[in-house]
């Protein structure tokens, strides 16, 4: 009696499609990506830019435009550019370390941001209130997308009314 080696019917050579190895699993991942990307395309934009716009109600993150670079000021009226205000309020330092600005935040809660020698002047009188006389200057602030944030509201060559 011979002993043949003869290989059990479970194992029998199977087509190399079948072979359940580590590269069929990513053949398999690889070939549903592929069908989900061409069945989906409005799924994976793949880099390119929407220019649909919204489909439902109005873009909730669209700001009103600012006509002519006006803000609103204290007591409800409009500055622009070049105007000489008169503000009270309290010298804050906001921000953080690389970037800390000094901010004159007044009691309608609007800030109002101290650069150069203003920022010098007003320093020693962090937190502490202060009433004070400036030039406005409006700086628009442009996020990555292009989209206008609004101005921000700086205050240059102020001088010291009164401290309190």
């Amino acid at each position: 009696m011979s002993l043949s080696r003869r290989p059990c019917p479970a194992v029998e050579k199977r087509p190399r499609f079948f072979y359940a190895g580590r590269w069929a699993v990513r053949r398999a991942a690889l070939l549903a990506a592929v069908i989900t990307i061409l069945l989906c395309p409005a799924a994976f934009s793949l880099g390119r830019r929407d220019t649909s716009g919204p489909s439902g109600p109005a873009d909730p993150v669209a700001l009103p435009a600012n006509p002519g670079r006006a803000v609103p000021g204290p007591g409800g009226t409009l500055l622009h550019d070049g105007d000489r205000v008169e503000l009270t309020g309290r010298v804050r330092l906001v921000g953080s370390e690389p970037f800390p600005d000094l901010v004159l935040t007044g009691p309608d809660d609007q800030d109002w941001y101290l650069e150069g020698a203003s920022r010098q002047l007003l320093r020693p009188y962090e937190q502490q209130t202060v009433s004070v006389r400036g030039k406005v200057e409006l700086r628009e602030m442009i996020l990555a997308n292009g989209r206008s944030l609004g101005f921000r509201r700086i205050l240059l060559e102020v001088e010291i009314l009164d401290t309190k």
